[in-house]
């Protein structure tokens, strides 16, 4: 599993937060902040990405992604466009992560 951090943040500590957590991080250029998200769950692989994500700017990713998370009750809170573009929604990030290692959940979560 490769992590790759896609961010559109203009404010915070992100830079740090991915050297600490010892990942890539990318910052997607101000305007089309959304279009830029999916092309790169594109040039990665739609069908081996797994995209969590909470804004409008999220979207396009959530749905181009193989399985789309929403992070739904964070500080920042989470637009109707990723809710609805998302394949699953979770409290926050970590627990988006949580759900990936335990299979048993995502299957619960995702059958039909």
């Amino acid at each position: 599993v490769t992590v790759h951090l896609l961010t559109g943040v203009t404010r915070g500590a992100v830079t740090e937060l991915a050297k600490h957590l010892g990942v890539d991080c990318r910052r997607v250029e101000r305007g089309r902040e959304a279009e830029q998200k999916r092309a790169q769950v594109e040039a990665l692989g739609a069908d081996q990405v797994i995209a969590v994500g909470n804004g409008n700017n999220d979207a396009m990713m959530l749905s181009a992604a193989s399985l789309g998370i929403a992070a739904a009750v964070g500080q920042e809170g989470t637009s109707v466009r990723a809710l609805l573009a998302a394949d699953i929604v979770v409290r926050d990030v970590v627990d988006g992560l949580d759900v990936l290692l335990d299979s048993i959940r995502l299957l619960s979560t995702l059958r039909c």
